[in-house]
């Protein structure tokens, strides 16, 4: 059907065709990883975050009281008084950020979780 040199050129071309492929691939690999290595290092920082986040929380109850104190004795009522009217912010900002988290909880796939 085919001449014997026509069947040869396209041999010849598959081969050359694949090679680039080949090529392709491992240039987009490589791709791949570099552009990877920024996500890897957020991973990295949420995980260790997780793990410490507990003993954060822990401590930071008796810290926050303590410097508290600390304020308290160093500073006049103006200051005591600006921090008391701000604690509905900064506590409507801590709700805020507790809601965000459990929404996306939420929706994350269990395979996240």
């Amino acid at each position: 059907m085919y001449p014997r040199r026509e069947l040869a050129a396209l041999t010849d071309r598959k081969a050359i065709v694949q090679a680039r492929i080949d090529v392709r691939r491992w240039e987009c690999a490589e791709a791949v990883e570099e552009l990877s290595r920024p996500i890897a290092v957020v991973d990295r920082g949420i995980a260790a975050w997780r793990k410490i986040s507990p003993l954060v929380k822990l401590i930071g109850l008796p810290a926050s009281l303590l410097s508290m104190r600390k304020l308290l004795r160093h500073t006049g009522r103006r200051r005591i008084s600006k921090l008391v009217a701000l604690m509905p912010i900064i506590l409507r900002g801590a709700k805020a950020v507790m809601q965000m988290r459990a929404a996306r909880r939420e929706t994350a796939p269990a395979s996240a979780r």
